[in-house]
């Protein structure tokens, strides 16, 4: 199994507040695709082989080495399921803001305090 380091198509995206709101989940969920990306490159700094596929070691059998190989491959795979649930609720975003009401327009000549939520 050839192991990269992580890809990162969406490196500066970020959960808006109005996402939040909606999914509070993927709040937590991008905190936890930057922590694959630590463990991913620190593992990749400790055993360097692994990026290049190089069998040699991988046919050693160290436990260690094993550990880290599968590691990898499940932080791929956990990326890979991260993306999928944020482009799900991305689109359920973008899809509840479109079929959304506008908000109220304010009368400028309005002075009451009707229009704030507390």
């Amino acid at each position: 199994m050839t192991t990269r380091p992580p890809s990162r198509t969406y490196a500066d995206w970020r959960p808006t507040p109005p996402q939040i709101e909606l999914a509070p989940e993927i709040a937590l969920l991008s905190v936890l695709d930057r922590v694959l990306d630590v463990a991913v490159y620190t593992l990749l700094a400790v055993h360097p082989y692994l990026a290049a596929d190089d069998l040699l070691y991988r046919q050693l059998h160290l436990p260690e080495v094993q550990a880290a190989d599968h590691i990898l491959a499940h932080a791929h795979r956990l990326r890979a399921a991260l993306g999928c649930y944020r482009h799900a609720v991305v689109a359920l975003y973008e899809s509840a803001a479109r079929d959304a009401d506008p908000p109220p327009a304010l009368d400028p000549l309005d002075d009451s305090d009707d229009h704030f939520p507390f």
